[in-house]
């Protein structure tokens, strides 16, 4: 799942925040195989951010799902 809450900082992209499971967008970017990549697993972090993170990624995850549904849905009629 991609999460981007900053892709309207470029030109090209209108949505302030972007939540999908796959982006063509995020697929141009070349990582520099120099740099130290790290793990996002927010379970690293303190145990009130770990719980502040851990219930917003379940509400992200419900309405993915709502949404989802809903699509599936309005397609059938």
């Amino acid at each position: 799942m991609i999460v981007d809450v900053m892709a309207d900082q470029f030109g090209d992209q209108f949505q302030p925040v972007m939540v999908d499971t796959m982006s063509n967008w995020h697929a141009t970017f070349d990582l520099d195989p120099d740099d130290q990549q790290h793990p996002a697993n927010f379970e690293e972090y303190d145990r009130a951010t770990v719980v502040t993170l851990a219930n917003a990624y379940v509400a992200l995850v419900e309405q993915v799902l709502r949404s989802s549904m809903q699509r599936l849905n309005s397609d059938r009629l």
